[in-house]
């Protein structure tokens, strides 16, 4: 377990998630399962250790990878979103090859010819890791915080401050009502119908916590609504997008055998 530190993060909050991996020893233990594997496993297994005939030791770049990944959205509503991605590159070899696809200016960052949500986000190479950010202001202290917040100074009083992971998820009025209006503009029946779904919840906030305990893995949670009430409304809004995705799936074997 490590400090946590949720309750730094933006008050304005939507959606941070803290967690880890470590890659080299999940690769290891496919390379110790490759003969129980399916072909297309094996074969994919095969084609990854083929990148040392590029020059890039596979070993090595998931040991750089192995660590702490943070994805943080803020703001009161989709139009006025940001975010941040921190990825680990331990020993700098992300930082290497993306260097050579995206040189680094004065700022040692870059901007990603990729917009999102009508930005230009930013490559930030840092010491030991990479962000990738909306705008300057995700690499700055917040002026406020969640617990300038009078919920997530309850929250704190329960949750424990060591930990593994932890996740965060803040669903403001302001946030739906933004959800609803971009509905018709997502192409994506399924989706689209989830989020419609998703809609008619009220606002609410959460967070999760993670932590390694004697007899095993422990996770609490603390949050403004009932969990249970929770765990209904999702399984009701699961059931009631399949018939669209049944009629996506319908609809994909039509073109097909046309």
């Amino acid at each position: 377990n490590k400090p946590l530190d949720w309750a730094s993060l933006p008050a304005d909050t939507r959606i941070a998630v803290n967690f880890s991996i470590n890659y080299a020893l999940l690769w290891k233990k496919i390379r110790q399962s490759i003969n129980d594997a399916p072909p297309e496993i094996a074969m994919a297994v095969t084609q990854l250790e083929m990148l040392k005939n590029q020059g890039i030791d596979l070993d090595l770049l998931l040991s750089s990878l192995s660590g702490e990944y943070t994805l943080l959205v803020c703001g009161e509503n989709i139009e006025s979103a940001e975010f941040k991605l921190v990825i680990p590159d331990k020993l700098g070899m992300l930082s290497n090859i993306l260097k050579g696809m995206f040189p680094p200016q004065v700022d040692n960052s870059a901007i990603l010819p990729f917009p999102v949500n009508n930005i230009m986000p930013k490559l930030v190479y840092q010491e030991r890791s990479i962000a990738i950010v909306s705008s300057d202001k995700m690499l700055k202290n917040p002026e406020k915080n969640l617990l300038s917040k009078p919920e997530y100074r309850e929250f704190n009083k329960f949750l424990p401050a060591k930990g593994i992971d932890c996740m965060v998820v803040d669903f403001s009025q302001s946030w739906i009502d933004s959800i609803k209006k971009h509905l018709d503009s997502i192409p994506d029946q399924f989706l689209q119908q989830f989020l419609r779904d998703t809609g008619k919840i009220q606002p609410f906030s959460l967070v999760s916590v993670t932590a390694v305990t004697p007899d095993g893995f422990s996770s609490v949670t603390a949050s403004d609504f009932s969990i249970i009430n929770a765990i209904e409304k999702f399984q009701f809004t699961a059931i009631s997008s399949w018939p669209s995705a049944i009629m996506q799936i319908q609809q994909i074997k039509d073109n097909k055998n046309e």
